[in-house]
């Protein structure tokens, strides 16, 4: 029997191309669920990569998270055995959302089945789901920040995971997050030092030793590079991402020997992405 692929975050992120940024955020509102966790590295399966497929269209619809997680919500009470119930919900008119029941019809996610108006029905008529009648909760900083980077305002999520940090003190995902923020901006430097202050406070910061890693190399340091990507296998072997980075920096460094091995695991863990024709192609070059 084998063994279902699993995939990490920025590879799911790949997949759908949405940046990693949003992965976590969906699932840090509750909207995905990882298949397993190491430490702080989340692990995806096929479902729920089915389910991010469906997330990124209602997204890119323009409903709102918190109504999506209403919706699901209401659906956990009149429909508790729908299966994959994210991947059933469609995006109506004002973010409202509704599913097809088994008959083909429509109905809200409260339960109410939704009927087509006629045309001299007035506005009164229609009936509002609940989804869109609750208001935003007051966000924190550090929340502005996770939706900032959700829509790629990059300077607007810096300053709010700084806020967070000058008003809270440093923690382990806000100085990552920054980290990555910086590390997207080309703040290199800045970036590492974000990096190595989220692993100085979380040292099983598996995701966090090999952002280190990346931006290490970037800024030709490549034995400290080396050691931060060794560090994130220690605490997760099964995570790809530093496979690949160490095997590139290796073979930039003239060590194909060396490099070879970590091409080969990194197929064997993702070997159907865009990455993984490279990896083959690196490993078949003389």
């Amino acid at each position: 029997m084998t063994q279902e692929q699993l995939y990490t975050t920025t590879q799911l992120g790949r997949i759908l191309d949405v940046s990693p940024a949003k992965i976590r955020a969906w699932s840090r509102q509750g909207l995905i669920e990882p298949a397993k966790k190491v430490g702080r590295l989340s692990f995806f399966d096929f479902r729920q990569l089915t389910s991010a497929r469906a997330l990124r269209q209602l997204r890119e619809a323009g409903v709102p998270p918190r109504h999506i997680r209403k919706a699901l919500e209401n659906l956990g009470r009149w429909a508790p055995d729908a299966d994959n119930a994210i991947t059933q919900l469609e995006a109506l008119e004002g973010g409202a959302l509704g599913i097809r029941t088994d008959e083909g019809d429509l109905a809200e996610t409260t339960g109410q089945m939704r009927l087509d108006l006629d045309a001299d029905a007035t506005p009164d008529a229609v009936h509002e789901p609940i989804a869109t009648l609750r208001a935003a909760p007051q966000e924190t900083w550090f929340e502005r920040g996770i939706h900032a980077e959700e829509e790629e305002r990059l300077e607007d999520a810096a300053d709010a995971y700084g806020r967070t940090i000058a008003l809270d003190g440093p923690t382990a995902e806000a100085c990552f997050n920054l980290g990555n923020v910086l590390y997207a901006l080309e703040r290199t430097t800045q970036a590492a030092a974000s990096f190595r202050e989220a692993v100085s406070l979380e040292p099983d910061y598996a995701e966090a030793w090999n952002n280190l890693g990346s931006a290490l190399a970037d800024l030709e340091e490549p034995e400290e590079a080396l050691r931060a990507f060794e560090r994130a296998l220690e605490l997760a072997p099964g995570y790809a991402d530093p496979h690949y980075n160490t095997a590139d920096l290796l073979t930039t460094l003239g060590r194909d020997a060396d490099a070879r091995r970590h091409w080969q695991t990194y197929l064997g863990l993702d070997p159907h992405s865009p990455w993984a024709d490279e990896a083959r192609r690196r490993l078949e070059a003389p």
